[in-house]
């Protein structure tokens, strides 16, 4: 039985495995590519850095942005607006209405009597408008930033 353990077809094998499983011990083949058993956790170091992407579109920027409401009152077609204070510009806004009532006005506007051309710039306005065309508003918001 020692015999049969000891035989050259047997030691030689096994001793093959053992030399191949030591050399390739500290990798993972999957699929035929050889993979470190260091990256499996992304552990890896970065590589190197990529070029620079182009530039977004230069603008005013917005900071000082506060979220400001206003009630509004009951009755039909009523306008209700939420003005934005000295300085500051409606990004955004949004209406508030009763059950039932439907939007006729949603949009950002200014106290003056002419309404700026297209494009124009947020800064061109100064508050947020909201009328319903039947039912009542209940708040008129506006997103009031400041460039």
């Amino acid at each position: 039985m020692l015999k049969n353990i000891l035989s050259p077809r047997l030691i030689i094998p096994v001793l093959a495995g053992l030399l191949v499983g030591a050399l390739v011990g500290p990798f993972q083949l999957s699929c035929g590519v050889v993979q470190n058993t260091a990256c499996a956790a992304d552990q890896c170091p970065p590589g190197p850095a990529g070029p620079a992407g182009p530039a977004g579109p230069q603008g005013p920027g917005f900071s000082n942005c506060q979220w400001l409401y206003t009630a509004c009152g009951a009755g039909s077609g009523v306008e209700c607006q939420q003005i934005c204070p000295a300085g500051s510009y409606p990004v955004s806004g949004s209406c508030d209405a009763q059950a039932g009532a439907s939007l006729s006005e949603n949009r950002a506007s200014t106290g003056a009597a002419v309404f700026p051309d297209s494009p124009a710039s947020f800064m061109a306005f100064d508050r947020w408008v909201c009328e319903t065309a039947q039912g009542n508003m209940q708040f008129t918001y506006a997103l009031c930033c400041k460039p």
